[in-house]
């Protein structure tokens, strides 16, 4: 009779034994030192190292100065606009002062000597009759200045008519 070894569940993983197994060998190696550097190495390295330092600080200074220096220009140039745009109305109200119509109608009288229109506007109309030029020549009130060329003729008209009846 053929008997079987009893094997446990899992057992077909090969699992390593580890009650029995051997310390493993290792490398006894020293570690590598380090080199030791020169001191001019280390005077080079330290010298370099400041001297980036002081650059790096040098180029910041600038870069705020150039900066400041910016600032400043752009104040000066809104100041600049700000007065220009000052006198830029001053210029238009003495402009607006300038074409004042008052303005120009009191110089007109003033200094040029000139008559202001009173609004009444004389027709002389011609017919035979001597009564009638003397009535033609009456003043027309309201001058017809508003009414327009069709408006005086209208008016002429109705003069004639009047002048014709009576």
């Amino acid at each position: 009779m053929v008997l079987a070894k009893k094997q446990a569940v899992g057992a077909e993983w090969d699992v390593p034994d580890y009650a029995n197994a051997q310390p493993q060998q290792t490398n006894n190696r020293k570690p590598r030192q380090r080199q030791k550097t020169s001191p001019t190495a280390r005077l080079v390295l330290g010298i370099s190292l400041i001297a980036l330092v002081f650059l790096t600080g040098i180029s910041f200074t600038w870069l705020q100065a150039y900066k400041a220096q910016l600032n400043y220009q752009l104040n000066k140039t809104k100041a600049e606009i700000q007065a220009l745009q000052t006198a830029n109305q001053r210029m238009e109200v003495e402009i607006a002062r300038l074409k004042s119509l008052d303005r120009i109608e009191n110089i007109a009288t003033s200094q040029l000597g000139m008559i202001k229109n009173s609004g009444i506007e004389y027709l002389a109309l011609e017919k035979e009759k001597p009564a009638a030029k003397a009535v033609a020549a009456a003043p027309v009130v309201g001058g017809g200045g508003e009414k327009g060329i069709l408006g005086r003729l209208v008016a002429a008209i109705t003069t004639w008519n009047l002048l014709a009846r009576g």
